[in-house]
């Protein structure tokens, strides 16, 4: 029985260790922004560098995996990833105030 627990405890921790060796870095989620762009628009590619110019990237390392954001203007998607992998979460649209509305609140 204490054996198969070290065996267990050995293999879980071999594959944490491949995790967090395998955690995309944020150039890997940039790709996949630049990819999934070039799909909905069809006909226009743009690349990473450009992405970095006209908005704004963060990447948080949970160590095994990441969770990725990119926002352009009031437009964002979100992304995890985890053993080289890149997987699209999500896409939101940020409401903005146009000034007539802000007139009508006040």
């Amino acid at each position: 029985m204490k054996q198969k627990y070290k065996i267990s405890l050995y293999l879980i921790a071999a594959l944490l260790f491949l995790l967090f060796l395998t955690n995309p870095p944020e150039t890997q989620f940039l790709y996949q922004v630049s990819r999934d762009y070039g799909q909905i628009h069809t006909g226009t590619n743009i690349t990473t560098d450009a992405l970095l110019q006209i908005g704004e990237s963060k990447r948080t390392s949970y160590g095994v995996f990441s969770l990725y954001t990119y926002h352009f203007g009031n437009i964002g998607v979100s992304y995890f990833g985890i053993a080289n992998r890149v997987f699209f979460i999500r896409s939101n649209q940020i409401e903005t105030l146009s000034p007539n509305k802000k007139e009508q609140k006040a």
